[in-house]
């Protein structure tokens, strides 16, 4: 019905104002109506840009779908998406919010996306430079874009991201499969076949090491002989990462986990879902928690009209409850995180490194990588079926010279520049610290240029 949707979004970061989008329709690109504004942001959105709004079915559907708002937030300044509803056959219908999530953990920004012929909704990005203008003209290039990737209808209100199957058509050279690698702590091995700076690595990685331990484990690419410059991708517990991370597990609105409390308490009348969240992450025993505005009768350790916060020694299985203003989320295991660091991927002063963190609890623990059809669903410590100290996670990664998109899952995507300098920097290494490592599979291309 809706032919072509554009949307186009203004914000006020010089006075404080919250960013707003208003949204356009036309049928034919020639006429339009107005709904006018449609969407509303957070204060701390402060503005954005390149904003996108599109449907994206459920696998299998025609009729059933979610509706999403992509847009650049100039803080952070990348991607993120607000996973909603709105009724576009009610003039003036606001765009209702129910969650919000990372698009890319890393820097691409400017997203924006098309149906193709084969009913895929595809989203790309731009990969904006850091470096001077001098050395973009040196190097005779500024700015990349992403390649495509698909957009996924996921449980929760939340959306995903994998390749499409037909990247395949970039594939040069198969570079071998391997299985069964084990590294045990302190140990590396370089991979002389896997070399190159335009690759494509699918890998599956488990990691058993205590749940103590600071441990990382996973690729060193891009690496020169001599390990002065490399890219790293791992697996790992960051000491930096555990209040950050856990309390970035997305939240979903009007759930409930039903069961398993082992405290519930009132909390203050300006509170919000995070704040039981972080009460959550703050104690070793939470593993997930509900919080309900206003609760309409005594219960527990709340009293009638309180707002609740109740916190779980489990994860029972979300349902809707539309009778209760209710959020829901998880604790998982935050220690863990897929790390890409940059810090040490060129030698040259211009290259700002940086190291980006994907918590691995974003990921829906039901949830199998789409890009591996034997792996199995990555699930978090001290859920049922899983030995407590282990870790086993997909990772695809796509190497273009100066690109890196990094797929974790199948779904979570982190996407950076990197600025080799030196000829042989086009190692692969594998390594495990404080931990042991198995790389139960590793797959690898040589990736060709598009023309």
């Amino acid at each position: 019905v809706h032919a072509c949707v554009h949307v186009f979004a203004v914000g006020d970061p010089v006075t404080g104002g919250t960013p707003v989008a208003y949204l356009y329709e036309s049928a034919d690109l020639i006429t339009w109506t107005s709904h006018g504004v449609f969407w509303h942001g957070d204060t701390a959105d402060v503005a954005i840009s390149g904003v996108d709004f599109f449907r994206v079915y459920d696998s299998g559907s025609t009729t059933a779908f979610q509706q999403v708002l992509m847009a650049t937030l100039q803080q952070p300044g990348n991607a993120f998406y607000y996973s909603g509803k709105v009724d576009l056959s009610a003039p003036s219908s606001p765009f209702t919010v129910l969650t919000k999530h990372h698009a890319d953990y890393g820097s691409l920004q400017y997203t924006s996306s098309v149906t193709d012929d084969l009913d895929r909704r595809l989203v790309i990005g731009l990969l904006p430079e850091t470096r001077s203008a001098a050395w973009q003209a040196h190097d005779g290039y500024s700015g990349i874009i992403s390649l495509p990737r698909v957009a996924l209808s996921l449980p929760q209100y939340q959306i995903g991201f994998k390749m499409p199957a037909d990247i395949s058509n970039l594939y040069g050279k198969s570079l071998g499969t391997l299985t069964g690698i084990t590294l045990n702590p302190a140990e590396t091995e370089l991979m002389p076949l896997l070399s190159g700076n335009q690759l494509s690595i699918s890998a599956t990685l488990s990691v058993t090491a205590p749940v103590s331990d600071i441990f990382s484990a996973g690729f060193r690419i891009l690496a020169s002989t001599n390990m002065s410059e490399y890219t790293t991708v791992a697996l790992s517990n960051n000491p930096d990462a555990p209040a950050g991370s856990c309390n970035e597990i997305p939240i979903t609105k009007g759930f409930d986990r039903s069961g398993q409390d082992y405290r519930s308490f009132a909390m203050a009348s300006t509170a919000v879902p995070s704040d039981c969240r972080a009460a959550c992450c703050n104690e070793t025993k939470c593993k997930s928690w509900v919080f309900v505005f206003g609760l309409p009768f005594t219960f527990q350790s709340c009293s009638t009209g309180s707002n609740c916060c109740f916190l779980k020694s489990g994860v029972p299985p979300l349902k809707p409850n539309k009778a209760l203003n209710i959020s829901a989320g998880e604790a998982g295991e935050p220690n863990t995180v897929l790390s890409v660091s940059t810090l040490k991927s060129s030698l040259s002063p211009e290259a700002t490194g940086q190291e980006t963190h994907v918590p691995i609890s974003s990921v829906p623990p039901d949830l199998r990588s789409s890009q591996h059809t034997t792996a199995q669903p990555f699930r978090r410590h001290g859920e049922q079926g899983t030995p407590p100290a282990s870790n086993q996670v997909d990772i695809a990664m796509f190497i273009d010279r100066s690109v890196l998109e990094v797929f974790v899952q199948g779904t979570l995507v982190i996407t950076e520049r990197v600025y080799p300098t030196l000829a042989d920097s086009i190692g692969v290494q594998l390594f495990a610290t404080n931990c042991t490592a198995t790389f139960v599979s590793i797959e690898a291309f040589d990736m060709q240029d598009a023309s």
